[in-house]
C-alpha cells in the first residue's frame, strides 16, 4: 500500500487592499493569508502611502462602493 499524499490547491481568500487617503486607489486580490497580502503590497505598491487589508466580504465591497460614490458626487 502506498502512502502518497495528495497535493491540494492551497485555499485562498479574496482581500481588499485600500489606500487610506484615497479609496479610489484599491485592489481586490486573492491571497492565502494576510501575510502574503502584505508581501504583495511591499513588492508592488507605493510604500509612501498607507494601505489597509480587509477580507473582501459583500459588506466591505458595498461600503467601498458607497464611499466611492460619495467622493464622485
Amino acid at each position: 500500500m502506498n502512502n502518497i499524499k495528495n497535493k491540494t490547491k492551497e485555499e485562498t481568500m479574496t482581500y481588499l487592499i485600500t489606500n487610506n487617503k484615497d479609496i479610489r486607489d484599491h485592489f481586490e486580490k486573492d491571497f492565502s493569508n494576510t501575510s502574503d497580502a502584505r508581501h504583495w503590497i511591499t513588492n508592488h505598491l507605493d510604500l509612501s502611502k498607507e494601505w489597509t487589508i480587509t477580507k473582501a466580504t459583500n459588506k466591505a465591497k458595498k461600503k467601498l462602493d458607497q464611499m466611492e460614490l460619495f467622493i464622485f458626487i
